[in-house]
């Protein structure tokens, strides 16, 4: 499982990288490959924490840069550039809800991982689930402040 996951991380890294200089098709492919090693690890052990994170992560990361590209795109109100607006976000939110579940499994394993309960709010807030976001939120409060939760919120 460790090896399939240090393959995953391998191919993520060279998937940021490729992504960072906007190579479109190697981001593409390492990010299939990132993907691929990571649910070859999950399919050994669908518990594993750190294969779990690291899917998680792995969408989050792409929600995030495509969410950093919205924000670039200029202020057009025409037809045509609301189609592409919306379309981007969509495809954000897909990203993001790809994301929870992995993350689900590493809180529902570690309920105190700092990163799985920042990416879980962040991903509630996204959602306007505001439940979600306030157990999550009040969770990583605790974990910030020091303290422990004492049981999974995802169990």
């Amino acid at each position: 499982i460790s090896l399939y996951i240090t393959l995953g991380t391998v191919y993520d890294n060279l998937y940021q990288s490729a992504q960072s200089k906007n190579e479109t098709a190697k981001a593409t492919a390492y990010f299939d490959k990132a993907k691929k090693w990571f649910m070859d690890a999950l399919a050994k052990d669908a518990k594993n924490r750190e294969a779990n994170y690291s899917l998680g992560s792995l969408y989050y990361n792409k929600a995030a840069y495509k969410t950093q590209q919205l924000n670039r795109l200029p202020e057009d109100f025409s037809a045509e550039g609301m189609k592409k607006y919306k379309g981007m976000k969509d495809e954000i939110m897909g990203l993001f809800e790809q994301a929870l579940p992995y993350f689900k499994i590493v809180e529902s394993v570690d309920p105190n991982d700092m990163n799985t309960l920042i990416a879980l709010v962040e991903i509630f807030a996204r959602k306007e689930n505001e439940e979600g976001y306030k157990a999550m939120k009040k969770r990583l409060d605790t974990v910030k402040g020091g303290g422990k939760n004492t049981d999974s919120y995802f169990k």
